[in-house]
């Protein structure tokens, strides 16, 4: 009995297991696989050229609104009477009818006083404006330029502003790369003229046009074209001085672009940049400018206590004169002292001895730094390597111009030797088999962006030997790279200014990896031309 029940509940439990087991699928089915997407090399979507709104563009519909905030509370002049006025010069017009205007002789005083203002920048050719007896006729007379001379200066002006307000300070520049990046800018292009009796090189227009100005014509720039990229500026000034005072990130700073650039263009010290108010004290009373009252804004306005200044991060600038060099892009100031070359970053934090030893002409361009030891050789440093000597003769005279590294050998001063220091490499492009994208127009005084956008997401790596920018001599231009944040769209400028290319043209190499693993394999280009 036992057994046959032990046999019947076996039979149970198989015949159960077997109810329950899933169907064995026919043998033709068992080795199902998985098809894995096949990658695809990324490609160049489109290539953009959108123009900046011009500095010009912003007195078109209401001039008024351009005036300083200084003009407004010391003049207060009449909004409408103003842009007549701004219009009639701007046509060089010599007799304006304001009959018609119910103003008081002093509103009409005032609001012609205001339009000198703009007689710094863009009427530089403006020389009086005068009222008569009765304030019916506003009469305007003129320097004596000629029309042709007229526009190239305008012309000039325009483009060196537009450059100034997009290009050298672009919007992806924090607070600190900005100041720096106009500082730098306006130090090393224009220089200190103490000729008040020569009214061409006194105006800030000068300074852009004829690369000289006085200390109103400095500060002028300094304060439009640091309050335009979002850096809080005051223009600062006594009967004898201007100077800046510049917030960065809730600090204020006192700023002498004046003396960061003195008599000669291409000597610049950072010895005035960032003062605390002792710093600039010391430096005022130096120059016979300290006990002077100090007014926030231009002579002619109410006396003011400038804001206070304590902070004292950027004390070592005041020992920095021409031996340094800013790589903004990296945030990097380097500068040498006798232990050696050193950096800190541009807040002013982080600082670190990189080289053992002195050097001298210090320059900076993509991350890489161009120095001269006690020997006069000429070396190249980048990060993670050890210097390079890159000419062991007596280099001196060291420039570098627009990604050209320019000097001279100490026996044989009349020949200059050049290290283009570009490494995108021309003869790589192949015109015939690249991609071309409709060429774009703007005017000769207009500033561009130009937006790569890509089909898929790509890596950041450097970019400076697959893009490049060049002239139609084959001359390459020095630009800015930078991702937006889907790292599909890559936002480009100048870096460098120029007025005298016809056309410029932007030329992609195949090998920009994407984040899929796989590069481009095409060419592309796109040609921007300019017209007058």
């Amino acid at each position: 009995m036992k057994l046959t029940k032990s046999i019947g509940l076996t039979l149970i439990i198989l015949i159960t297991l077997t109810a329950c087991s899933p169907k064995k699928l026919p043998e033709e089915n068992t080795n199902i696989s998985v098809t894995e997407p096949v990658k695809v090399a990324p490609t160049i979507v489109s290539i953009e050229a959108s123009a900046d709104r011009s500095y010009q563009d912003f007195f078109s519909e209401d001039p008024s609104s351009q005036l300083t905030q200084y003009i407004t509370d010391i003049y207060h002049p009449d909004k409408t009477l103003y842009n007549l006025l701004f219009e009639a010069v701007m046509n060089k017009e010599k007799s304006v009818d304001i009959s018609s205007y119910d103003l008081t002789p002093k509103q009409i005083m005032n609001t012609v006083s205001s339009i000198y203002e703009q007689a710094g920048l863009q009427l530089f050719y403006l020389n009086r404006v005068n009222w008569s007896k009765d304030y019916k006729t506003i009469s305007i007379t003129y320097r004596p330029y000629s029309d042709a001379q007229i526009k190239k200066d305008q012309d000039t002006f325009y483009s060196k502003m537009n450059h100034l307000l997009y290009n050298v300070a672009p919007n992806h520049y924090d607070p600190y790369q900005k100041f720096f990046a106009v500082y730098d800018y306006v130090t090393k292009h224009s220089a200190y003229t103490d000729d008040i009796n020569d009214e061409t090189t006194t105006t800030p227009s000068s300074l852009l046009v004829n690369q000289k100005s006085i200390c109103g014509g400095f500060s002028t720039i300094a304060n439009y074209v640091l309050n335009f990229v979002g850096v809080p500026t005051d223009y600062i000034s006594n009967e004898a001085h201007a100077w800046n005072l510049v917030n960065l990130l809730g600090n204020y700073y006192y700023t002498d672009f004046t003396w960061g650039s003195d008599y000669t263009i291409n000597y610049s010290n950072l010895n005035t940049a960032l003062m605390n108010y002792q710093a600039r004290m010391e430096g005022l009373d130096h120059l016979g400018y300290g006990d002077q009252k100090i007014i926030v804004g231009y002579p002619g306005g109410l006396e003011e206590t400038p804001k206070d200044s304590a902070d004292n991060r950027y004390d070592f600038l005041r020992n920095i004169y021409n031996n340094y060099a800013l790589d903004i892009d990296h945030d990097w100031i380097y500068y040498s002292d006798a232990q050696g070359i050193r950096r800190i970053h541009l807040d002013g934090t982080g600082e670190e001895l990189v080289i053992s030893e002195p050097g001298f002409q210090l320059k900076s361009f993509n991350g890489v730094l161009y120095f001269t030891d006690e020997n006069h050789k000429l070396y190249q440093w980048e990060e993670g390597k050890d210097p390079v000597i890159l000419d062991a003769s007596a280099v001196n005279a060291l420039e570098l111009i627009d990604g050209k590294l320019l000097y001279k050998i100490e026996y044989d001063i009349t020949d200059v030797h050049e290290i283009d220091l570009s490494k995108f490499v021309l003869e790589d492009f192949q015109a015939n088999s690249s991609h071309h994208f409709e060429s774009y127009q703007l005017p000769k005084q207009q500033t561009f962006q130009i937006v790569i956008t890509f089909s898929d997401q790509m890596l950041s790596q450097p970019l400076e030997d697959h893009i490049g920018l060049f002239s139609s001599t084959g001359r390459e231009i020095p630009i800015s790279m930078v991702w937006q944040e889907d790292h599909k769209k890559l936002m480009i400028r100048l870096k460098a200014y120029i007025n005298q290319e016809e056309e410029v043209s932007l030329k992609v190499l195949s090998g920009i990896e994407a984040v899929n693993g796989l590069s481009t394999l095409e060419q592309y280009d796109k040609m921007i031309q300019f017209i007058d």
